[in-house]
């Protein structure tokens, strides 16, 4: 029996433009979604002998938002936004972060892609958010060995300024929050895995 597949194209082009690094205005992806909404309309995307969304420029969707913004460079999010990124997580300042998860949240438009943003920048400077651990820039090594030991506000470190109850309350705050391989990064700082066990050296 015959199968017949329809690509969702617009909704293949919008994830592919919400994926793109750097990142894009959401107003921006919105506009790119009405355009690739009118071209399959006028029936530009005919897809490839497999079924996968293709437009008649040969172009997917992940080349058709490159092309797009490469005209268009408005539609990125302002490099000015990345640029307080290093004095922010450098700074180990709270107030700071608060400040840049404001920024974010008003470019990306909803809490969860700030949280999501906010996650990512924090591991390239080896911390995480809600730390008051200085990172460092990337590209850029720690100045001594003392400066790299574990913050007393991780809660993996043996001497972390909380009781053992509230440890293992941050921890599982910090796994719903920030997800599991950023939690590994920082148990790994204290020489455990997330679940408290010692990891084994080499």
């Amino acid at each position: 029996m015959a199968e017949f597949v329809y690509p969702d194209t617009v909704k293949r082009v919008i994830q592919a433009a919400s994926a793109r690094v750097p990142r894009l205005q959401p107003s921006f992806i919105k506009e790119i979604g009405e355009v690739v909404s009118q071209q399959v309309t006028a029936g530009d995307w005919p897809g490839d002998e497999a079924g996968n969304p293709l437009n008649s420029a040969g172009q997917n969707p992940e080349d058709f938002v490159d092309h797009y913004t490469s005209t268009r460079p408005h539609g990125e999010i302002p490099a000015v936004l990345a640029d307080p990124a290093d004095d922010t997580w450098t700074s180990g300042s709270l107030t700071k972060q608060g400040k840049r998860w404001r920024e974010l949240k008003a470019y990306l438009g909803s809490d969860k892609a700030a949280d999501e943003a906010m996650a990512e920048e924090a591991a390239r400077y080896g911390t995480v958010p809600g730390s008051t651990k200085p990172g460092v820039k990337p590209g850029e090594k720690q100045a001594d060995e003392k400066s790299s030991a574990p913050s007393p506000s991780n809660p993996w470190n043996p001497k972390t300024k909380f009781t053992p109850q509230e440890a293992l309350a941050e921890q599982k705050r910090l796994l719903r929050t920030l997800g599991a391989e950023a939690c590994i990064r920082e148990a790994a700082k204290c020489g455990v895995s997330v679940f408290g066990v010692p990891l084994r050296r080499k």
